[in-house]
């Protein structure tokens, strides 16, 4: 953590309380196979979206940061106007 840029720290957040705090859309579980199955199970029971997981066994190094990445993507169907994106835009 410590070793990313100021923007990027910016954007994580380390929590030790995690099961309590409810604004997370990815976790990063680094330990046993006991541990993340308990935490598996923590976050099965949780209301809301499904939250992914990105594991570790103990003892790695190679931090996968590109599975904390979010991506969200916009489509607009445009059928119902024939195609024609301008047509769903007139008042």
């Amino acid at each position: 953590y410590r070793r990313l840029p100021a923007a990027v720290q910016a954007c994580v957040a380390l929590e030790d309380h995690w099961p309590d705090h409810p604004g997370f859309e990815v976790a990063l579980h680094h330990g046993s196979p006991e541990s993340l199955a308990a935490a598996l199970r923590v976050l099965a029971e949780r209301e809301g979206a499904i939250v992914p997981v990105a594991s570790m066994s103990s003892g790695d190094t190679a931090v996968p940061l590109e599975r904390l990445v979010v991506e969200r993507s916009i489509s607009i169907d445009t059928t119902a106007a024939g195609g024609n994106a301008s047509l769903m835009t007139m008042s």
